[in-house]
């Protein structure tokens, strides 16, 4: 689809256009000539109000608001930009126009403004178009944190850490994270370890030095435990020895694959005082899993999971994607089913994002809207089978390319919601990360990416911690209002 655009010349808008039309066409382009559809925009102004006229040869759009701030003028326009394209398409976007990861921090900012829940829902769905199941959704997940963590936009004076094992036994077809097999021969896997315990030591000090506490600790990856249970113990007794732990309130390993998962592992989990680990079978359809890469069977996953029931691990995540190729709602139906048997503590659904850097990326029609369908249709077998159960949704995040324009969502029983994944999500403290492909997210809007080659992390590692170290303390220093 080739579409011009008239009357908008800011770079911003117009980035906020093409986000929008990627959800009506993912493929497309904005062109001054050849065009298949122009639209043409006219803004006008009266005092605190704007009106934005859009319109095409055949449909005409007035979108009328109260406009004080920059950001009402942009979501005018893109008001009367999305109603446009929904009579063109006949199709509705259960998000409207909100394109960002985070959309429950929509929510959360609203409340720090002492707007109430039913005001905020209301908003969402007149202002932003969001659908009356989604704009629930999220005011439903808002709350749900909130009584998670009451004291949830305090904890800006505390940090979480996240350490990044980037190695798998083999990669997954949909996955794009940084992963590295053992056998690499970039770099030898104890020289990783030596470099990320460097990093864990300087920051236990800083964090000593700064009377910092940790809230939650995340190990994630790659798979944690494609590390040895001995080389996996170097890292834990690291931050045993110099992370200060005494205010921590959750720490969690991934430990992803069931074909990565021994005996020694969760033995070693349980020394280390690890609270909460993650068994991800994706999906219970054998053929799809050998599709999609992973090296073990639906069998796998219910040993692994009874292994580390008796090992005494009473807070387990699972996860399941939807979308993967092949499946429709009734692999998704069987998938459910046997999750739900299993009776974890928290069962993340995600939805198929096709990234760049994936194999999958290429295997799907983006413009097929019977493909589409069947995305929508296999949420609601994920609605159904929960919603008569103990599990609430309390995280969501939505995705770049993610099939249906949908999203991400975290389902926990109540006492088991993961505070690192809400804490994340909305972005409410300095989130350090630790090791080869990890994000250290800061509170003053600064991120700082370590570096995915392994061999330039290794040789890096010290320049980027002194980085995150100084991002650090500009942003405690600023919340303490020492600057």
């Amino acid at each position: 689809m080739r579409i011009k655009i008239n009357g908008i010349e800011d770079e911003k808008t117009l980035f906020s256009l093409k986000k929008v039309t990627n959800t009506f066409f993912p493929e497309f382009e904005f062109v001054d000539k050849k065009k298949d559809l122009e639209v043409t925009f006219t803004i006008s102004f009266k005092e605190n109000t704007i009106m934005v006229l859009s319109e095409t040869d055949q449909y005409k759009i007035i979108e009328k608001r109260t406009a004080k701030y920059k950001m009402d003028k942009r979501y005018a326009i893109l008001g009367a930009y999305y109603r446009l394209l929904s009579k063109v398409t006949g199709k509705t976007l259960p998000y409207g126009v909100l394109n960002g990861i985070r959309p429950t921090k929509l929510v959360h900012r609203f409340l720090k403004q002492g707007i109430d829940l039913l005001h905020v829902n209301q908003i969402l769905q007149e202002t932003y178009f969001v659908s009356k199941e989604k704009a629930d959704l999220l005011c439903e997940v808002a709350t749900n944190q909130h009584r998670t963590i009451p004291d949830l936009y305090q904890l800006g004076h505390e940090i979480s850490v996240y350490i990044n094992i980037p190695f798998c036994p083999s990669r997954c077809s949909y996955c794009s994270f940084t992963a590295f097999k053992l056998s690499n021969k970039q770099v030898h896997v104890m020289d990783y370890i030596q470099a990320l315990t460097k990093e864990i030591k300087a920051l236990g000090k800083l964090l000593l030095e700064q009377n910092l506490n940790v809230t939650t600790i995340y190990i994630g990856g790659g798979t944690p435990t494609s590390l040895s249970a001995s080389n996996l113990e170097v890292v834990l007794k690291e931050i045993q020895q110099h992370i200060p732990l005494s205010s921590l309130r959750e720490y969690t390993v991934e430990a992803g694959r069931p074909d990565s998962i021994t005996q020694d592992h969760l033995d070693l989990l349980k020394k280390y005082r690890v609270d909460r680990i993650s068994i991800n079978p994706q999906t219970f359809n054998d053929e799809t899993l050998k599709v999609i890469g992973r090296h073990h069977n639906k069998e796998n996953i219910l040993s692994t999971y009874r292994m580390a029931r008796d090992t005494g691990h009473n807070n387990i995540n699972m996860d399941v994607i939807i979308g993967l190729p092949n499946e429709d709602a009734n692999t998704v139906t069987n998938t459910m089913l046997q999750t739900l048997k299993l009776d974890p503590e928290s069962i993340t659904v995600h939805t198929l994002a096709l990234k760049r850097s994936s194999k999958l990326s290429k295997r799907y029609d983006l413009s097929g809207v019977g493909h589409m369908t069947e995305i929508e249709s296999m949420h609601d077998v994920v609605r159904s089978k929960l919603k008569h159960t103990a599990y609430k949704p309390y995280y969501l995040y939505r995705q770049k390319n993610i099939l249906g324009n949908l999203e991400n969502i975290g389902y926990a029983k109540d006492g088991y919601f993961s505070l690192y994944n809400i804490i994340i999500m909305e972005e409410l403290q300095n989130i350090i990360g630790l090791g080869c492909g990890s994000s250290s997210k800061f509170l003053l809007g600064k991120t700082i990416l370590s570096p995915k080659d392994l061999k330039t992390y290794v040789e890096t590692s010290d320049e980027y911690f002194k980085k995150k170290q100084m991002a650090l303390l500009d942003s405690i220093h600023t919340l303490r209002g020492n600057k």
